[in-house]
């Protein structure tokens, strides 16, 4: 699993009926993933159309001002409203949150 709005790569489940790969196999795919991870977010994006960020929760940064986003099952003073992400090859990912009393844009990233 890569980010679109973070350089994290990880593994979440790998469980293969037969022909287990190797954990040295395995953490090389990793390291490919995050050396080309700008490749793999464009390539996503062109095939996918989403970012997976559907009502996860933001918080705006007070020092910052930055809108980060928030661990599932977090209460964050917005959500991302669903559909509306868009990944920017070079610049990351933008999308439509919903403070309650407001709708803005908003450029995220990670805590």
């Amino acid at each position: 699993m890569f980010s679109l709005v973070t350089d994290d790569v990880s593994l979440w489940d790998v469980k293969p009926l037969r022909n287990a790969p190797t954990l040295a196999v395995l953490n090389r795919l990793v390291n490919q993933i995050h050396d080309n991870r700008l490749l793999c977010r464009t390539s996503w994006w062109q095939t996918q159309r989403t970012v997976c960020l559907d009502n996860v929760p933001v918080s705006r940064q007070s020092r910052t001002n930055e809108v980060v986003l928030l661990p599932t099952g977090s209460v964050g003073a917005g959500t991302v409203i669903k559909g509306s992400g868009s990944y920017v090859p070079g610049r990351g990912v933008q999308a439509r949150v919903n403070w309650g009393t407001s709708i803005t844009t908003e450029w995220l990233k990670e805590v």
